[in-house]
């Protein structure tokens, strides 16, 4: 069985890689709290606060 964080970690490695427009519809459904490893939340709030700036990408390249 693989563990549940590890699934966030995929989703939260996908929306790093979709276009930020696209990752903003994503993230707009997403809360901290539908997390369960503190290090997706982070991230995922981290995520929604650069797209906030009007930063033109989320590739973590």
């Amino acid at each position: 069985m693989i563990p549940a964080t590890d699934l966030e970690a995929v989703v939260v490695g996908v929306l790093m890689q979709l276009p930020p427009d696209t990752a903003q519809r994503h993230l707009d459904r997403l809360e901290p709290g539908d997390f369960t490893d503190w290090r997706a939340a982070t991230v995922t709030a981290l995520l929604t606060a650069m797209l906030a700036e009007g930063l033109s990408s989320l590739d973590p390249a």
